[in-house]
């Protein structure tokens, strides 16, 4: 899966055209163009969004809009999610009964099943063209997409497209569409903060047009998102492992050899790191990178032992560049193209479905009403 992320890493520029289209379409597919003030389920609408902008780049143009497929993302990233919870509370000599009698499991494995019958027919329809085409001596077609770059990188070995596609998914889906979603509310919450934001987008867009080096240059919105990162984590805990010996840390604590552990994110809402580290500041990484000497960790896809949200080292997440692009091409189209606020009884405060997890109320609502944009954003690709 890295590997196939990595090939998106040298093709941005010409991902974002098809991409920045198909969020033009998602977003009127699914918010529309009415001016009069409606009510989102934001977390169900911005999961819907993702799913859809990222079965563009993933899957390409034959199955980014079949409605089957999407519903089988978004329900594989909430379903194994739910799975994988009940499976770690299963004592261990009872978890290979679970995917016989846990009606949860049953339903991953009947997704899983799903996407594999519906990506199948696609896989052979290409092999098929190739073949052709091989056959006849022309041009062998070539996809810009995630089905193609992991038949490139698996050079010949065997591999599962359908493991592939579905890792890519969850991956992308789960993580990206929590991070809108908060940031959207967070926003609505004080919508005077939307204004530099969209005057931001205007003023970079305008001077660059719609690239990988216009989203890296909107920094106010890149602090904007790691601020809502910092304040409101997916998660409490991170970096997980085991102890492979044992060991005793600096500070005198014993681990045991097989031991578990994990590194709290507590420190990111420490007032000894952050001033006011309970105010949502959009400015506060902006400002941080006008100091060459924290510049680098105040970006989104930084990673330091000050904000370990994308993990850190070897095994951080290699997906957190192509989530910053699609967050931040999601964000431009949503705060040009409409206005938000915060529905009256909507909250901030978290959740905990599962152990060191939080989450917004999933059945927060946000108000939102279609606006004049000041720069026609789907002229710039």
């Amino acid at each position: 899966m890295s590997q196939s992320i990595n090939i998106y890493a040298s093709n941005v520029d010409e991902i974002l055209v098809p991409l920045s289209n198909e969020t033009n379409f998602a977003i009127k597919h699914i918010f529309g163009e009415s001016s009069e003030w409606k009510e989102s389920i934001i977390m169900s609408d911005v999961l819907r969004l993702i799913s859809r902008i990222s079965s563009r780049v993933f899957l390409g143009e034959e199955l980014c809009r079949n409605e089957a497929w999407l519903r089988v993302t978004k329900d594989w990233t909430v379903q194994s999610f739910e799975a994988a919870s009940l499976m770690t509370v299963c004592p261990g000599a009872f978890k290979f009964l679970m995917p016989r009698f846990s009606k949860k499991c049953k339903n991953v494995l009947a997704i899983y099943n799903e996407a594999r019958d519906i990506l199948e027919p696609v896989l052979e329809y290409r092999r098929q063209l190739k073949a052709e085409a091989k056959r006849r001596g022309m041009s062998i077609p070539i996809y810009n997409d995630a089905i193609e770059w992991a038949e490139i990188e698996s050079r010949g070995r065997p591999y599962s497209p359908v493991d592939c596609q579905l890792n890519l998914s969850f991956g992308a889906i789960h993580t990206s569409s929590a991070l809108l979603t908060q940031v959207l509310t967070r926003l609505s919450n004080e919508p005077h903060l939307i204004t530099p934001l969209r005057q931001e987008i205007i003023e970079v867009l305008k001077a660059e047009g719609m690239n990988k080096n216009s989203l890296y240059d909107l920094k106010l919105m890149d602090s904007a998102l790691k601020e809502t990162q910092r304040i409101k984590p997916d998660q409490m805990l991170n970096l997980r492992r085991m102890a492979t010996d044992n060991l005793v840390t600096s500070d005198g604590l014993e681990i045991k050899k097989g031991q578990r552990v994990a590194v709290d994110l507590g420190n990111m809402v420490d007032l000894k790191a952050y001033p006011e580290p309970e105010k949502f500041d959009i400015y506060r990484y902006y400002n941080m990178r006008q100091n060459p000497a924290t510049a680098v960790k105040s970006q989104l896809v930084a990673t330091s032992v000050d904000n370990l949200t994308f993990g850190h080292g070897n095994h951080a997440c290699p997906g957190r560049f192509f989530a910053a692009n699609e967050i931040k091409l999601a964000l431009c189209h949503l705060l040009l193209k409409y206005d938000w606020e915060l529905s009256p009884d909507a909250s901030l405060e978290a959740i905990y479905p599962a152990a060191a997890m939080s989450m917004l109320d999933p059945s927060n609502k946000i108000r939102f009403r279609r606006r004049k944009a000041e720069l026609d954003i789907d002229s710039l690709v």
